[in-house]
């Protein structure tokens, strides 16, 4: 698979795991 291809998966799963984090650290403040 071309890298050009790749960028996207890359990209949204990034977010993914940033939004997770995200989501995270907001219930851990919130506890």
């Amino acid at each position: 698979m071309p890298p050009t291809q790749m960028f996207p998966v890359i990209l949204q799963i990034t977010w993914q795991i940033l939004l997770a984090l995200k989501r995270h650290t907001l219930n851990s403040l919130l506890c």
